[in-house]
């Protein structure tokens, strides 16, 4: 199961940081086979047609003391975090480190390789003006470091 590989729990269990804060993007493939395995929908469709998730109390609508309650099902953004995937000017793919995340400067190297295979993938999923209408809005947070 790809959430199993992409976890980072051993590094994040015992960390006081809420990752939940932050607005994970969506695409209309992943809503589907998210909301075939949980309840309840908590998307928003943005106007250039990609999902987010709501909030709640400041927090991913999905988050429940703490925790993802959709551990499961939980989106590949999530899964990545706290590496993001990027389009750069040329169209190209790189990819940065949220260095909010205290786990950020302690990735082991498969944990890495593993989010970049991904995330070169699932970035495909949304047309270069939608990602970049996304990052706008709901990613360029000032404490992100670009990865070799």
């Amino acid at each position: 199961m790809l959430s199993d590989e992409l976890s980072l729990w051993k590094l994040c269990g015992k960390c006081k940081v809420d990752c939940c804060k932050g607005t994970p993007r969506v695409s209309e493939r992943e809503l589907k086979e998210i909301l075939a395995k949980v309840k309840k929908d908590h998307f928003r469709k943005e106007k250039l047609g990609y999902y987010v998730t709501k909030r709640k109390n400041g927090l991913c609508a999905y988050s429940k003391d703490g925790k993802c309650s959709i551990q499961h099902a939980k989106p590949i953004d999530c899964m990545l975090f706290p590496i993001d995937p990027f389009y750069e000017e040329d169209g190209s793919v790189s990819f940065v480190v949220e260095t909010a995340c205290p786990a950020a400067r302690h990735l082991p190297k498969e944990f890495v390789e593993k989010c970049k295979r991904i995330g070169k993938e699932w970035i495909k999923e949304s047309t270069v003006e939608q990602f970049r209408d996304y990052w706008k809005k709901y990613k360029d947070t000032g404490t992100i470091e670009k990865m070799d």
